[in-house]
């Protein structure tokens, strides 16, 4: 003979916790508790609980039309302790809750006593706004520093911050589309402490602009801070004094030869011709060619031997920068498309024709707009070069 399970009575109070799932991150929520029953009676372990809550009283009659509870608590043995956590509900809203148990037969008890509870306004107070400052910079990165606020505004301690930065003036309109740092930043700390994070990665031959928000564990975040504008690096070093000048009677004229410059003194190059450019640094034994056209592609060639500027032949290493919008999203889709070998090298996504291991097309998100193409005469060598971190900005 099975008898159906008897409910015992159980207490309900509001929950102060964090942090809820994201649905119900700016909603109340309460704890259910009560006394475990039994499977028969007060003896033995029921099968499953159906808790209900709604918005009016709550009766044996109307309990199966309640709002059903999700994801209860498997009932332990009689006489244990219980709880759960109600979360989705109102705030400032009159509710009634109510419980019931089944056992293995689908024998259902009674519904509980019902529960009365009213949710408090929550938390609708936003954190205040940080000030934002630089605390230093690198050649590719920048520190920025700010005073703690709070969760209500000035007064307790907030949940998280929202860090992000940008190639173009930030906004509140546009700073979720800012590039996030996901890296290096603090959990906040008491208000009126000192707080900084170092961003890292960065192509500092570009302005770049930062921002934050704080955020408190009801996901209320304050107004955007004041946006810092780090300028971008500026060459103040002159060029390396030439070497190893010599000179040859030639047809006409005299021919000059010299060691390259240690450094190539390229810095201006991206002004010139309104975007960046990369290269693959110094080589030895080489001079360097510049060469653009009307689209604005621009082509660095590692000249070697006797050649001169304007050689046709192809047996140079070449490193070519192509400005054309969402090159870097077209370079990710080719990447995984059919008969060619995708690569993922220092922060770029790229790839190469096995067939012709010549040319490796390669581009980096933050040059959204910038395509690179690194030729090298020598099987395979281009790809070395993307691999070893040697194509870079010109600097």
């Amino acid at each position: 003979m099975h008898r159906r399970p008897i409910v015992m009575s159980f207490a309900l109070a509001l929950f102060a916790f964090a942090p809820l799932p994201a649905a119900w991150a700016q909603n109340a929520a309460v704890t259910l508790q009560w006394t475990a029953p039994g499977d028969d009676g007060n003896t033995g372990t029921a099968t499953q609980y159906e808790v209900r809550v709604s918005t009016s009283p709550i009766t044996s009659g109307n309990f199966a039309a309640a709002t059903l509870v999700p994801n209860p608590p498997a009932p332990q043995a009689a006489g244990t302790s219980q709880s759960m956590l109600v979360g989705g509900l109102q705030a400032a809203t009159n509710y009634w809750i109510a419980i019931r148990t089944a056992d293995e037969r689908g024998n259902w008890s009674v519904i509980s006593n019902v529960v009365a509870f009213t949710t408090s306004a929550g938390d609708t107070v936003r954190p205040a706004a940080p000030a934002l400052a630089t605390s230093g910079t690198g050649a590719s990165s920048v520190t920025l520093a700010w005073v703690a606020t709070g969760d209500d505004s000035l007064a307790g301690v907030a949940h998280h911050y929202e860090i992000r930065w940008s190639t173009a003036p930030i906004t509140p309109a546009n700073f979720a589309a800012a590039t996030l740092v996901t890296s290096g930043v603090p959990t906040p700390a008491a208000p009126g402490a000192n707080q900084s994070c170092t961003v890292t990665g960065l192509n500092r031959n570009v302005d770049l602009w930062f921002a934050m928000r704080v955020v408190d564990e009801n996901a209320n975040a304050s107004a955007l801070s004041n946006v810092v504008l780090v300028d971008h690096l500026l060459d103040t070093a002159p060029p390396a004094t030439p070497a190893g000048l010599a000179a040859s009677l030639q047809p006409g004229g005299v021919r000059l030869q010299w060691t390259p410059n240690s450094e190539a003194d390229l810095a201006g190059l991206p002004s010139d011709v309104g975007h960046q450019v990369f290269w693959a640094g110094p080589q030895s034994d080489t001079q360097l060619e510049f060469s653009s056209d009307e689209t604005g592609n621009v082509h660095l060639r590692y000249l070697t031997g006797d050649a001169e500027a304007g050689d046709p032949n192809q047996s140079f290493l070449n490193i070519g920068s192509y400005p054309f919008a969402g090159a870097y999203e077209a370079t990710r889709k080719l990447a995984n498309g059919p008969n060619v070998v995708k690569i993922t090298e220092h922060g770029g996504v790229g790839f190469y024709d096995p067939a012709n291991p010549y040319s490796v097309i390669i581009a980096w998100p933050s040059q959204p707009d910038l395509q690179v193409e690194v030729y090298d005469p020598e099987k395979n060598r281009s790809l070395e070069f993307v691999r070893s971190g040697d194509i870079v900005p010109v600097s």
